[in-house]
């Protein structure tokens, strides 16, 4: 073979591998971004919680809701005594 054929076959060996390390590099690139995925995705056991978690939610949310309510009727009926008390007292003024 001629000096010119080698060169010619050399220099597409020396492309060919130039190629492959980019794709690689790719690759490598490509593999740290599917990692980064999986380690932020949710997995089966998260997506498994979540019915549990949303009753959750919701019982929180109703006991929330009688709390709320209870509070309201204790502040209520802490006006109406503090009401009480004040026309006792002024009763008790008149009185003397």
């Amino acid at each position: 073979m001629s000096e010119k054929i080698l060169n010619k076959i050399l220099e597409k060996i020396e492309n060919v591998q130039e190629e492959m390390k980019e794709i690689k590099k790719e690759m490598k690139e490509m593999n740290e971004r599917i990692e980064n995925v999986e380690s932020t995705m949710a997995t089966k056991k998260d997506v498994e919680a979540i019915p549990f978690i949303r009753q959750a939610v919701m019982d929180i949310d109703e006991r929330t809701t009688r709390i709320e309510k209870t509070q309201e009727k204790h502040e209520r009926t802490l006006d109406i005594l503090s009401r009480r008390s004040i026309e006792q007292e002024a009763e008790l003024r008149r009185i003397k």
